[in-house]
């Protein structure tokens, strides 16, 4: 992703989930390619196997996981508090 916008966020993580997610997939393979990605957890440096994304873009990504009925939080193993 060379931009960070909400609109290009989106895109590419429905690109990346049409082209990965599958119900069959077992969840040890999933969670390999969500950390090979940086989908896992996409705010954490590249060099921790993130994306760098801004912290405002993250409920962005939780969105398009969830229109897929896929716990994103869950998937990656990390859980994040939420802030309210």
């Amino acid at each position: 992703m060379t931009e960070f916008t909400e609109a290009a966020v989106r895109a590419d993580v429905r690109k990346w989930l049409e082209a990965n997610w599958s119900v069959d997939r077992g969840l040890v393979e999933w969670r390999n390619m969500l950390i090979s990605s940086g989908w896992g957890v996409p705010t954490w440096p590249k060099d921790w196997f993130g994306m760098d994304l801004p912290a405002a873009l993250a409920p962005v990504v939780e969105e398009e996981f969830s229109a897929r009925s896929v716990s994103l939080r869950r998937a990656s193993g990390v859980w994040r508090r939420r802030l309210c």
